[in-house]
């Protein structure tokens, strides 16, 4: 379960740091889902990473952040260097908490074929950033500056001082601003013109499927946003909400059927969409000021006088 947290709210925890020099021989990551956020910094070699998606391929100098509860493998061809870290948002409680070792390290030193999913580990409660992208891969500007974080991370864990944890915490917030700040600069044009395409679609669905029983949170995940990201971008183009924008195509759609009078009105409501007669006159007040009964009577007189008008 992912809830969203302000960036206020962030103090890093790192679970595991290292850095790996090996062989392809004894590289080896088998098929295992990941319980935390996990990054890689390659400064020698090519790793190919493996996910039920597809394979894609880090070599040096790339940046890598995989999200949680993810399905992947990791194999190298030739030798490789590289840093990583397993970490979470915030602190864990106690019992949202597991040891690394036990769940990373262990099947990757017997070179097992896949690693057996905790059930356990996969419905905890992970805390991720609102409004900020984590790249899959990507290149810094100053390369040299992430070396020097994620290798003074490494020799704190190692080392272990006093307080060596708010040390940890601190660079962690350094490297993670500077991730979310290139990133942004880097994509934000491709990132908007990629928003503005899918929320063209987004909302082409459900115009031309209003009167449907959505469920916008499965619906924005189809396009490959988190429901909370897909409203801000939604609201944030259209001045409306994603949930705002589907009562007002009922809303309209309800008026003609009421001004036909083909319908009764608790025949409408269903016929648009709106669960229960009740919910739907309660929403079609509050959006018109009227009840759905008051406002076909109004509109049926008024045409009534029209026509009586015109035959005078």
């Amino acid at each position: 379960m992912i809830k969203y947290i302000e960036l206020k709210e962030l103090c890093p925890y790192i679970r595991l740091g290292s850095f790996v020099d090996a062989s392809a021989e004894e590289f080896h990551v088998p098929w295992r889902m990941i319980y935390d956020y996990e990054l890689y910094y390659v400064t020698k070699g090519a790793i190919t990473v493996e996910t039920a998606k597809g394979a894609y391929e880090l070599t040096e100098g790339d940046l890598h952040m995989m999200r949680p509860f993810t399905w992947h493998r990791r194999y190298a061809k030739h030798n490789i260097k590289y840093y990583n870290l397993h970490f979470d948002f915030v602190p864990p409680t106690a019992e949202n908490d597991f040891s690394a070792n036990d769940e990373y390290r262990i099947p990757c030193i017997l070179k097992a074929d896949s690693s057996q999913i905790n059930t356990r580990l996969e419905n905890r409660t992970i805390y991720e950033p609102r409004n900020i992208r984590l790249p899959d891969k990507m290149r810094l500007k100053n390369p040299e500056n992430v070396v020097t974080i994620l290798g003074g991370i490494v020799n704190h864990i190692k080392q272990k001082d006093i307080g060596y944890e708010l040390i940890l915490t601190a660079e962690m917030l350094k490297l993670v601003h500077m991730i979310v700040c290139e990133s942004e600069n880097k994509n934000l044009a491709t990132f908007q013109s990629y928003s503005n395409n899918v929320i063209a679609q987004y909302m082409q669905f459900i115009y031309e499927n209003f009167t449907e029983k959505l469920y916008l949170e499965e619906l924005a995940a189809q396009y490959g946003f988190f429901q909370s990201h897909m409203r801000n971008l939604f609201t944030r183009i259209n001045n409306v909400s994603p949930r705002e924008f589907l009562i007002n195509l009922r809303i309209e759609r309800a008026k003609e059927m009421l001004e036909e009078g083909k319908y009764r009105v608790k025949e409408i409501g269903g016929k648009v969409g709106f669960e229960g007669e009740h919910y739907f006159s309660r929403i079609f007040k509050k959006k018109t000021g009227q009840s759905p009964l008051a406002y076909r009577n109004e509109k049926l007189d008024f045409k009534r006088k029209e026509c009586e008008s015109a035959e005078i």
